[in-house]
């Protein structure tokens, strides 16, 4: 392994140091190997706001599901086979009020 110092600003250096010893690393390359990581695992994730995370999970208890993959599977093979929508979903997508949810 090469030793290549980088600088890097006092607030990136101060939460280096809190999650070195959050995650019980060793160094603080450790540290970053462990973000890049993370990284490279959650490229296929979907963030979404608490208000949305709520939702979802009142929606998963509701219809049974065993996980959030589920439950967004349910939703979008719904939507795809679905041959009718709702009036006032309708109007929430027209109105472009969808991105409010």
């Amino acid at each position: 392994m090469s030793r290549k110092p980088i600088q890097v600003t006092e607030r990136v250096k101060a939460e280096v140091e809190f999650f070195k010893d959050k995650w019980n690393c060793k160094s603080e390359s450790d540290v970053i190997d462990t973000l890049i990581s993370y990284r490279k695992k959650s490229e296929n994730h979907v963030e979404l706001s608490n208000e949305v995370k709520q939702q979802l999970e009142v929606v998963k208890r509701e219809i049974r599901a065993s996980n959030d993959e589920e439950t967004i599977k349910i939703l979008l093979h719904h939507w795809a086979n679905s041959e009718r929508i709702e009036k006032s979903t309708m109007r929430l997508i027209l109105e472009g009020k969808y991105s409010r949810w």
